[in-house]
């Protein structure tokens, strides 16, 4: 089990071909299940099938708030609720 296993993290940008999805996939290497969202969706799904099963896809332009609503909305029913990263940063991961 990696270290942030059971965690839930949100990465803005996470994809595209950068440090979104560099960050995103290594958040999902040390266990956590990761939401991304961008405005490109052809981006998010390739990210996704790059990075695999721990990795959920949503839409948007996180300068909307309808938007950001859907993507709290994904984050809530997916019932784990969203974990605070300072303690983790903290550490080398």
């Amino acid at each position: 089990m990696g270290k942030l296993a059971g965690k839930t993290a949100v990465v803005t940008g996470g994809g595209t071909r950068g440090i979104g999805r560099a960050t995103a996939a290594r958040l999902v290497a040390e266990g956590a299940h990761v939401f991304i969202t961008g405005r490109r969706k052809t981006e998010l799904d390739e990210a996704v099938e790059v990075i695999g099963s721990g990795v959920t896809a949503v839409p948007g332009d996180i300068t909307d708030p309808a938007d950001l609503d859907r993507l709290y909305d994904a984050v809530r029913d997916r019932g784990q609720g969203l974990d605070d990263g300072r303690a983790a940063c903290m550490e080398k991961v």
